[in-house]
């Protein structure tokens, strides 16, 4: 019998919720268009699907730089559906795998296979990447990848900590 680890098992997890859990802080907001998409073509709509954790709300830099002026705007700005989904798909994973820092490991590691899955999906539907990488976008595109990365820190520092120390079976 083959004995899978707690790491892969709350890799695998975390990135199937992470599928869902953006969609579900939106209200499922578009998730018909979508699927329309998805059936006239998978790899756009795969795109779409998993590109809805990468959108616009995730930007930190964004944020920071056109910051609201009220403390509630701040928290309400900062703990949007996209960080939230982040910081509660890093901390399932980290639930999982049990323990700080194999928590962290776990919470980045869904962070980044999403993250290259997206670009992967984005290659086959033929979107032009190029843009999200260059001149002003770059930014917006640093933002989003530093809030995910942020999201995931949190979350898996915070429930591989309340999981628990690791211990084997």
């Amino acid at each position: 019998m083959v004995r899978i680890g707690r790491l892969p098992i709350g890799i695998i997890t975390g990135i199937f919720i992470s599928f869902f859990l953006a969609w579900s802080f939106y209200n499922w907001i578009d998730f018909s268009d979508m699927i329309t998409t998805l059936q006239t073509s998978p790899s756009t709509g795969l795109y779409r699907w998993i590109g809805k954790a990468f959108s616009l709300d995730l930007n930190l830099i964004g944020f920071f730089s056109h910051m609201p002026s009220d403390f509630v705007g701040v928290i309400i700005g900062l703990f949007n559906g996209n960080m939230l989904a982040w910081i509660f798909t890093g901390g399932i994973a980290a639930c999982i795998t049990k323990g700080t820092k194999r928590g962290i490991a776990a919470a980045l590691l869904v962070f980044v296979i999403d993250f290259l899955v997206w670009i992967l999906f984005g290659i086959l539907s033929g979107v032009d990447l190029l843009s999200m990488f260059s001149g002003e976008d770059l930014i917006i595109t640093f933002g989003i990848i530093l809030g995910g990365t942020l999201g995931s820190l949190i979350g898996g520092s915070t429930f591989g900590f309340a999981s628990g120390p690791y211990e084997e079976f």
